[in-house]
């Protein structure tokens, strides 16, 4: 078993609030005395469909906004600062299972948590970012993403010697290395930064950078940063403060880290044991020659029945093998009919059907295959297909009955 980390996606497309959110993962394990190099990168569609060697303990602060297929059995998440859009995703991501959820913002705690599952409202992990040591060279404004609105309601004095960045790249390739150079550049040379975007504000506050955040209309997205410093929508920016002080958050970013650093590692031992052991044994290559019970009547079925075909059928025994030849039949011979199911020692529903006793073989039409899926019935059957002059039958077990002698 292994910690990972997650990689920002997007070729063409990138935005540099991606890869910071990431960083603030590799710091967390840095806190946690986990060398870096021993951690896997994967990408978020690698939490689907992963299929390694080595279960994975991912620590998840982003946001999932699309549609999901499950999360692969070989990760082990800590959701630290989730978003979401709605709550469609809570089977794919398996919320209950990896309760309690930490929330990225009021939205999303609110539709997980009406769902009776635990949750809290932890904020984006970039809040947890180490303050900037060295800030004595920080002498210019970056406006950052910014409306047209907004830059004109920004006093000239600020504009006069303001840098002007983006931080949505679009036609070219990004590296992580790239990203996190801009965040770099901010923590050296940044005396204030004036910005619309989330991902800018917050690893700004956590650098101990005064930081405006404005935007036409607030989104979802800011609902806990709000309880840190104000943001304003357009209806509000002839009230912005221009001269904004750094936040002063060291004991709350040292909270979020001690609670995350908790989780990871609660989450590591609880699994750890149980998944070394499976490591161990678990081979995906391995390609059995026998399923006990089915490799008789699927040699039967190949020899005998036609896909495309009409068939009837019964299975006498409702266990394991029985489900498991439904299935295969269901799948294999779509037009094929289960027309009863025995079971001689108790009364069942399966499949919409109603189990029956021996008396479902009397005046038995000779189109309709038996399959008897019990193991520990097949003397029984064997001799009530003699008694009853049946021979449209198929032990499913006879590999297992190396002393049976069929009639």
């Amino acid at each position: 078993m292994k910690f990972a980390n997650l990689i920002a996606q997007g070729n063409s497309e990138r935005n540099y609030g991606d890869d910071i959110q990431m960083h603030a993962i590799r710091v967390l394990y840095d806190y946690m005395g986990i060398d870096y190099n021993d951690v896997v990168r994967i990408t978020v569609s690698d939490l689907f469909n992963y299929d390694g060697d080595e279960y994975l303990v991912v620590p998840i602060n982003n946001p999932f906004w699309g549609v999901y297929p499950k999360l692969s059995p070989k990760i082990l998440p800590v959701y630290l600062g989730i978003s979401v859009l709605n709550d469609s995703a809570a089977e794919s991501l398996k919320w209950k299972e990896f309760e309690p959820i930490g929330c990225r913002d009021q939205h999303t705690f609110d539709l997980i948590r009406a769902r009776g599952i635990q949750t809290y409202l932890n904020g984006c992990m970039t809040l947890t970012l180490p303050k900037a040591k060295d800030r004595s060279k920080a002498d210019k404004v970056y406006i950052v993403d910014v409306s047209d609105e907004l830059l004109e309601k920004i006093p000239e004095e600020l504009k006069e010697s303001a840098v002007y960045q983006t931080q949505q790249i679009w036609g070219r390739e990004v590296t992580e290395e790239e990203s996190l150079a801009a965040y770099e550049e901010y923590q050296r040379e940044a005396k204030l930064v004036i910005t619309s975007r989330l991902h800018c504000a917050v690893p700004c506050l956590a650098f101990g950078i005064p930081v405006i955040l404005a935007m036409k209309e607030i989104s979802f997205r800011m609902g806990w940063l709000h309880k840190l410093i104000p943001i304003y929508d357009e209806e509000h920016f002839d009230e912005i403060d221009w001269n904004p002080q750094p936040l002063e958050i060291e004991d709350l970013k040292e909270a979020i880290r001690e609670n995350a650093a908790k989780r990871v590692r609660e989450t590591w031992d609880k699994y750890y044991s149980q998944y070394r052991i499976s490591e161990i044994y678990e081979d995906k290559n391995f390609k059995p020659t026998l399923i006990e019970g089915m490799n008789e009547p699927i040699n039967y079925l190949k020899s005998n029945w036609v896909e495309e075909d009409a068939h009837k059928y019964m299975l006498w025994g409702v266990v394991q093998t029985a489900e498991s030849l439904y299935q295969y039949i269901s799948e294999h011979y779509p037009n094929a009919e289960l027309v009863g199911v025995i079971d001689a020692y108790k009364t069942l529903e399966f499949h919409g059907m109603t189990t029956g006793k021996l008396e479902l073989l009397e005046n038995l039409s000779d189109d309709v295959t038996i399959f008897v899926t019990a193991e520990k019935a097949s003397f029984m059957a064997l001799e009530t297909f003699k008694e009853l002059g049946i021979k449209n039958y198929v032990i499913c077990w006879k590999n297992r009955n190396s002393k049976m002698q069929e009639a």
